[in-house]
């Protein structure tokens, strides 16, 4: 009911309002380099998983050492990992983290090539400790990049950045133990180099997206008041 005296006060119009039908950080999603984020990771994934199912046994029957040695290599790869994702938030922080992604997947691939043909097992344990340390520089920064990506959608870009990391991987460890079966680690061990190229070059080409700045605070509201009537 209008109060006598009194007429009804305007709308009111907030910077919400005005930002209506725009997403909630008002940048759009970049799809495309999404997609290609997501071809890198499953390119990480398939020789991460594989190098870890493989490399003992790579130990003990190419370089015919000891069921010990093939643990402590096997050891060496896991906790260089763990190196890897700290000094990868390190270099990220330092340098950016795209520096983190270029250089881990650049250092990762010859540090496969000497798992593949290491003559012998101290240049199998020191390519293996290479290659945890590299895998892992840019497993932060692929999340974080994926989130930036899909600005409006940042769960989806974390689950599948992540359970993709895990899971391609997992996927195609049956077809790389056939091949073992049927032709050997080093023909595993090859495989493995050539399609570990792809995720390499795409990676070294993923662009940067960086976070823009917060958009400036909407104008104080002002409410249109008419006098009142004299009486």
């Amino acid at each position: 009911m209008r109060s006598r005296g009194h007429t009804a006060a305007a709308p009111l119009v907030t910077g919400a309002s005005a930002k209506a039908g725009t997403g909630a950080t008002g940048r759009a999603d970049d799809w495309r380099s999404f997609a290609r984020l997501v071809a890198v990771i499953v390119g990480w994934s398939i020789p991460y998983v594989t190098v870890t199912s493989m490399v003992s046994l790579h130990a003990e029957r190419d370089l015919e050492q000891s069921t010990a040695a093939g643990a402590a290599v096997l050891s060496t790869y896991t906790a260089a990992g763990a190196v890897g994702t700290l000094l990868g938030g390190w270099v990220g922080d330092r340098y950016g983290r795209m520096t983190s992604v270029r250089v881990g997947y650049l250092v990762a691939l010859p540090a496969l090539f000497g798992i593949a043909w290491a003559p012998a097992f101290p240049v199998l344990v020191l390519s293996a400790a290479v290659f945890g340390v590299a895998m892992f520089l840019p497993f932060a920064a692929q999340v974080t990049l994926a989130q930036d990506y899909l600005p409006n959608r940042p769960g989806t870009a974390s689950g599948l950045s992540l359970g993709l990391a895990m899971a391609a991987g997992g996927l195609c460890s049956p077809a790389f133990g056939r091949l073992a079966d049927t032709s050997g680690l080093p023909a595993v061990f090859s495989a493995l180099l050539a399609v570990f190229v792809v995720p390499v070059v795409m990676a070294v080409r993923l662009p940067e997206r960086t976070r823009s700045a917060p958009d400036a605070p909407s104008p104080p509201l002002v409410e249109a008041v008419q006098p009142h009537e004299a009486r």
